[in-house]
């Protein structure tokens, strides 16, 4: 801006600090070059027009610049994308060394029209997975470095082409970076919840024989249900002498059946009961050298689904003795943005109508942890001593620690001020 006398400033001083005291005043100065007497007089024509307008005093424009026939204000126009943006948050394991250095992490989200066929879902609660622990520990891949894989809460907004959804209703959501306070989700991922049921809650056919390694967590208590809906004999692996008698008093598991997932014994154990024909399916989540023993108890025509991640980040070998005998590996991660979202749709159906139909329920006992103690939830799961499901839930708490993230809005047309919200003043 052109500046003829400096000291001219001084009214503009003036004048804001008699606006500041009498905020009901109506003060208002023009600034004119001079140059022209057209200029000037049209600039106070316009500025007068202005004063004249029912406006109160605190939303009308108090400062005018003329130059060169032009007429300019000085106007600070809040960004309140940034407020939007903050309101979005969620659990960050990058560049993760221990668990420690986990923490909640402010993202760039802003309050903008959802895509077709998408709901944002409040998150009241998210289950916590051995894939999680794999992500923070570092044993997932490298670009995978958002934990949480499914929850439950809330639908707060819904973009076009929804119409089987309604804004607050209870769902439950299958997506990744569910350790957050909201969820953006295609619909097909997006199942209606029960109205009795809380936020926090394979191939086998009858005839077959199935291995559930780990029996006695989440998964394998899900698939204990499955099998026995199924009518499938069960064998099954677990680390402690506590989890063995859960399964025989829980499910009513065979003594004989149950076998140890602390070395490659279970092996040759498996092998005699089921008479050296091994089983039809194999649910592994093993690593090390365990996982080569399964392979090699799986029978003629059997299928081997791998949810562990380790052995698969590791890069193992893998025999192909098996594979002579029409057996199948198949690795399974349903968190993945390859898996077809109608996938997705088809198995969130099946499994609450089976729910719904009490043919199988959910996962219990529970253990809650809430959004403030996740790294002590990370903690509990990695011990390896936890029978019932870990369930991260919104509890009394809310006072969770969240790294603030900068979120820049910046119009090359304007002139831009960033304040000591940052942590510094900045123009741009």
């Amino acid at each position: 801006m052109e500046v003829t006398n400096p000291d001219d400033a001084l009214v503009l001083g003036v004048m804001r600090t008699v606006r500041a005291k009498e905020p009901t005043a109506s003060l208002v100065t023009l600034d004119v070059a001079g140059l022209s007497e057209q200029a000037t007089v049209s600039s106070i024509d316009r500025v007068l027009k202005n004063v004249n307008l029912s406006v109160p005093p605190q939303l009308s424009d108090t400062e005018y610049v003329e130059r060169r026939g032009v007429l300019h204000i000085s106007r600070i126009v809040p960004d309140y994308l940034i407020d939007q943006a903050e309101k979005s948050n969620t659990y960050d394991a990058e560049a993760v060394v221990a668990l420690d250095t986990l923490h909640y992490q402010k993202v760039s989200k802003e309050e903008i029209p959802l895509p077709g066929g998408c709901a944002e879902v409040d998150i009241y609660a998210a289950s916590l997975n051995f894939k999680d622990l794999a992500i923070a520990m570092g044993l997932s891949q490298a670009n995978e470095h958002l934990p949480g894989l499914e929850g439950g809460g809330i639908i707060r907004r819904l973009g076009q082409n929804t119409d089987s959804l309604k804004v607050g209703q209870r769902v439950v959501v299958s997506r990744k970076s569910s350790f957050a306070n909201n969820l953006q989700s295609p619909v097909e991922a997006i199942y209606l919840l029960p109205d009795d049921m809380p936020y926090e809650t394979t191939n086998a056919q009858k005839g077959q024989s199935v291995l559930i390694h780990s029996a006695a967590g989440c998964v394998g208590i899900a698939a204990i249900q499955l099998c026995k809906y199924h009518g499938t004999e069960i064998f099954a692996t677990v680390g402690t002498e506590e989890k063995r008698n859960f399964l025989i008093q829980t499910f009513a598991l065979a003594s004989d059946h149950i076998f140890t997932s602390r070395s490659i014994a279970f092996e040759s154990d498996l092998m005699k009961t089921t008479h050296g024909r091994g089983v039809d399916v194999v649910l592994d989540s093993l690593s090390s050298d365990l996982p080569d023993a399964s392979w090699r108890c799986i029978a003629d025509n059997g299928t081997f689904f791998e949810i562990g991640k380790k052995d698969m980040a590791d890069r193992n070998n893998l025999s192909m003795e098996p594979f002579c005998r029409n057996a199948s590996y198949r690795p399974i991660d349903m968190s993945l943005d390859s898996v077809p979202l109608s996938t997705i749709a088809r198995l969130l159906s099946q499994t609450f109508s089976l729910i719904e139909q009490g043919h199988v329920k959910p996962i219990q006992p529970r253990t809650k942890f809430s959004f403030k103690d996740i790294g002590d939830a990370f903690r509990y799961m990695r011990s390896g001593n936890h029978i019932e499901k870990i369930v991260i839930t919104d509890g009394e708490d809310r006072n969770v620690k969240i790294l603030a993230g900068f979120i820049m809005h910046r119009q090359e047309t304007h002139t831009n001020l960033y304040t000591s919200r940052f942590g510094h003043q900045k123009y741009h």
